[in-house]
């Protein structure tokens, strides 16, 4: 009865802890290469005071100055890893203080392994892969695009898109082999990739920077006839023509829906999750900004329903 009694109070604990956050569940982060600080957001462009710091969620000190460039969210203890041109830095999910350096040299995108016990760090052989925990490094997963910590990624289920900064070409690999998913093929963007991203249903999008003009903004693809189309145009946002830099490195979908892009300029700009449409500029600030994150917010009743679970598990063992 004693174990029982604890499996379920573990439960509890498990559910309070895993939504505990500071501010709203629905804040954004923003990191800034310009100062390697992170700023935590409102939806309603209100940025969040951090009692640690007194000001931002994380400052230089925290990032170890790595000049941000993207950012993920996740892993064994729910924290922030951030690439940057001075490396890979982990930060508190919560506080924003610094945890840990992973990795040495540059790398400018991070992604989490469908694990959640590794994660993948562009290095100067590729991507390589690394143990959470340690930071030891365990295997390159894959070679070529984007070396010498250039590399740019994004995590689909078992699968890895990969491409390289300022590369106009990606590709797909499966997380476990490391194997080129030649169904995928090499693609080929009509633009100099500066982030990869997917959306709820699965479409991948790239963001384009120095082109400027008509280039510069998201891309969609469309795997059916193997073209890029201009999803979100940099130029519908403040400050005119989309030439750098008034354009987009990293971007993400909201938990509205709506996608959420970092300008360099430094602007949070949002635009219609469905259609890119321009809403309007929710955040300023004077940095060059990378990219925008938010926290994963489980479920409503997630954590109940496991608890329930728990118990029911438990009742069915008496």
């Amino acid at each position: 009865m004693m174990n029982k009694t604890l499996s379920i109070i573990g439960l509890l604990a498990f559910a309070g802890a895993a939504s505990a956050q500071t501010g709203s569940a629905n804040d954004m982060y923003v990191f800034g290469d310009g100062s390697s600080q992170v700023y935590q957001v409102t939806l309603a462009g209100a940025e969040v005071t951090n009692a640690r710091t007194g000001s931002h969620f994380a400052l230089s000190a925290d990032t170890l100055g790595i000049s941000p460039y993207r950012a993920t969210w996740g892993g064994v203890n729910n924290n922030f890893f951030i690439g940057g041109f001075g490396g890979l830095t982990e930060i508190d999910g919560n506080t924003g203080a610094f945890v840990k350096q992973i990795g040495s040299g540059g790398a400018l995108d991070v992604q989490i392994s469908q694990t959640g016990t590794t994660l993948y760090r562009g290095d100067g052989l590729g991507v390589g892969e690394y143990d959470i925990n340690t930071g030891a490094r365990i295997r390159t997963l894959t070679t070529g695009v984007g070396a010498q910590g250039n590399t740019l990624m994004k995590a689909r289920g078992n699968s890895l898109y990969v491409s390289g900064w300022n590369s106009n070409v990606v590709i797909k690999v499966d997380q476990t082999t490391g194997a080129q998913d030649m169904s995928f093929g090499t693609v080929t963007m009509p633009f100099m990739c500066q982030a990869l991203e997917t959306d709820s249903f699965g479409n991948l999008y790239a963001s384009a920077l120095y082109e400027g003009g008509a280039v510069s903004g998201v891309w969609k693809y469309d795997p059916a006839s193997g073209t890029w189309s201009m999803f979100a145009r940099a130029s519908d946002a403040p400050n005119g023509t989309g030439n750098y830099p008034y354009g987009p490195h990293g971007f993400t979908f909201g938990p509205d829906g709506n996608l959420y892009v970092a300008h360099a300029s430094g602007g949070v700009e949002k635009y219609n999750g469905i259609t890119g449409a321009y809403v309007g500029q929710v955040w300023f600030v004077n940095d060059k900004l990378t990219d925008v994150q938010f926290k994963p917010v489980p479920a409503p009743g997630a954590f109940a329903l496991l608890g329930l679970a728990g118990v029911a598990g438990l009742r069915r063992r008496r």
